[in-house]
């Protein structure tokens, strides 16, 4: 079995000011990849970085969890819990989660807010073993303008060239 890798990138436009530390914590309320990794922030201009050199199945169509999946071995059975609900126990017998795309308009609301002029984009590109290539891009402007947009192509893969505006 073959996994998709590649990398995420930040960009700004010439005329960005954003809050940093708040886009950054923002960012991380979502997955990128499905390895768990993070943004941070790498200097004082407000560069960010995504801090896997190697993220597997990297994305601009982050997800969030909804709930987790734990297992009680007093029972030998699973149950479901919204994170709001969790316990210790139940975060220290985790088993799996569920995990949702984030819709588009709700992503950007939660990003617009950390900016305060101009831009910022998210891309990445990966590529399975001669089995697909994939390229996505998320430019989110201060005035709410959105560009989101997922590229795949290749032998093993339904080609896909999606494209939206907000």
């Amino acid at each position: 079995m073959s996994d998709a890798y590649g990398t995420l990138t930040f960009a700004k436009s010439d005329d960005c000011k954003f809050n940093a530390v708040k886009l950054v914590e923002t960012l991380n309320a979502y997955a990128w990849d499905n390895e768990g990794g993070s943004w941070e922030c790498v200097d004082k201009a407000g560069l960010l970085r995504f801090n896997s050199s190697r993220p597997q199945y990297p994305s601009v169509f982050p997800r969030k969890t909804v709930s987790y999946v734990c297992y009680c071995a007093d029972t030998k059975s699973q149950y479901t819990r919204a994170e709001d609900e969790m316990t210790d126990e139940d975060w220290d017998s985790i088993f799996a989660s569920h995990d949702v795309e984030i819709e588009l308009a709700e992503l950007v609301d939660k990003i617009r807010p950390c900016l305060k002029e101009g831009w910022i984009e998210i891309a990445y590109a990966s590529n399975e073993k001669q089995r697909y290539v994939e390229f996505g891009s998320l430019r989110v402007s201060k005035d709410g303008q959105c560009h989101h947009r997922l590229i795949r192509s290749g032998p093993g893969t339904d080609p896909v060239d999606i494209f939206e505006t907000l």
